[in-house]
């Protein structure tokens, strides 16, 4: 009976808010169809969006403080962005159902059953390619059958923050000194860069015109295969986890609705939009092992410097 009445508070409240502010870097036709599900939902309740990548709305958040004309509710952001936000003072505590049934390893603990941040989406990277343009026996296994000779001239990857992470993953799995040792002799193996995004990579690898790419979220992969084509994504370790997590900011307008919204995105309701669109949740079963790079460092500015030295090794190897 407690939990009811507390919910009858919580949406008798939003009622009177009638709407909820939240910012995300999310992209694509995901943000309108987590929307849509909200607000059928809750019709009382109006959902402002703001979209941008996610240095934008850190950026956004950071000067809308600064000028003292706090605007957003809820915001949802890859680990380091909610890191640094924390770290900036610009997010509070909050309690939610669904973040209580979070495993450890996806939510960051406040006082009591308070969370910071609670992770509401994954996307893995890994080995995509073309099986019509890449002979089985080239298909690799295992890290180092990166280096066959039959993958010289196929392998891509993109110049981005998701190929920079794919070097840190690689050192912080074989260790200093042989993960350089092991991209050192990629290098060997002609990898084209492509500067443009993990999406547009996976278009050419659908399309053939990029054999393999050794830096595919699976969900894009899963999109295309979706559509007819003839790829596949094997989770060649090190596999990267790039999670998206919910926090609340610090001066909060509208905290009962942020609080359904909060519910929403981490409840079944937004898990089945986040599994329509090809993303991971929490509660999935994954039967491969992945790295989260930010769970290595306590501060933002470790995860700079170390992400600083990633770039450093990624430029030098991928020329």
């Amino acid at each position: 009976m407690k939990g009811q009445i507390e919910n009858k508070k919580i949406i008798d409240g939003a009622k009177k808010e009638g709407k909820v502010t939240w910012y995300t870097s999310l992209a694509g036709d995901i943000v309108n169809s987590l929307v849509k599900g909200f607000e059928e939902k809750y019709p009382f309740i109006k959902v402002e969006v703001f979209r941008g990548d996610q240095a934008n709305v850190v950026q956004r958040i950071t000067q809308e403080a600064q000028a003292n004309k706090n605007i957003v509710d809820v915001i949802e952001v890859t680990s380091d962005g909610a890191l640094l936000l924390k770290e900036m003072g610009l997010t509070v505590p909050y309690f939610s159902p669904g973040a209580v049934k979070l495993p450890e390893t996806y939510r960051i603990s406040a006082d009591g059953n308070t969370v910071w941040q609670s992770i509401d989406r994954i996307s893995y990277i890994g080995f995509s390619y073309n099986t019509s343009k890449l002979p089985p026996a080239a298909v690799p296994q295992t890290l180092n059958d990166l280096l066959k000779p039959e993958l010289k001239d196929k392998l891509h990857i993109v110049s981005s923050t998701t190929g920079v992470r794919w070097v840190g993953a690689v050192l912080n799995q074989l260790g200093e000194e042989e993960g350089r040792k092991f991209l050192s002799q990629m290098s060997g193996q002609n990898v084209k860069v492509q500067s443009i995004s993990g999406a547009a990579l996976m278009e050419l690898v659908a399309q053939g015109e990029a054999p393999a790419s050794v830096s595919i979220f699976r969900n894009h992969n899963d999109q295309q295969k979706a559509k007819g084509a003839s790829v596949e994504w094997l989770p060649i370790e090190p596999v990267i986890a790039n999670a998206g997590g919910v926090i609340v900011a610090k001066e909060v307008k509208n905290p009962n609705a942020s609080m359904l919204l909060i519910d929403f995105l981490l409840g079944s309701d937004g898990g089945g939009i986040f599994k329509k669109a090809q993303y991971s949740t929490p509660l999935d079963q994954i039967s491969f092992k992945f790295w989260l790079p930010e769970t290595n460092f306590e501060t933002s500015k470790q995860y700079e410097q170390a992400y600083e030295q990633w770039k450093q090794i990624f430029n030098s190897t991928f020329k």
